[in-house]
């Protein structure tokens, strides 16, 4: 199963990509408010259950999410929940 969630900003820097997991990193271009903590919640909670968390974006371009985890109880599941922004 995978869910995919796709913001409409400017995009997130090469640099900046790794760093968006870890707990209290707050990306400059980041609104106002917030701890930096639901990106490494989000992705810990994943893991525990046997899946993964990336971000895929450059400059420029909208930021992309992707939660991947093993199927619930299907194993032909192979639906992609697909959310356009955040």
């Amino acid at each position: 199963m995978e869910v995919e969630v796709r913001n409409t900003g400017r995009g997130i820097s090469a640099e900046a990509v790794p760093k968006l997991f870890e707990r209290f990193y707050r990306h400059a271009a980041a609104a106002d408010g917030g701890f930096g903590l639901g990106l490494a919640i989000v992705k810990r909670i994943i893991e525990l259950h046997g899946g993964s968390a990336t971000v895929q974006s450059e400059p420029g371009h909208a930021a992309t999410v992707r939660l991947t985890y093993p199927p619930l109880g299907n194993e032909n599941d192979t639906d992609v929940i697909r959310v356009p922004r955040w």
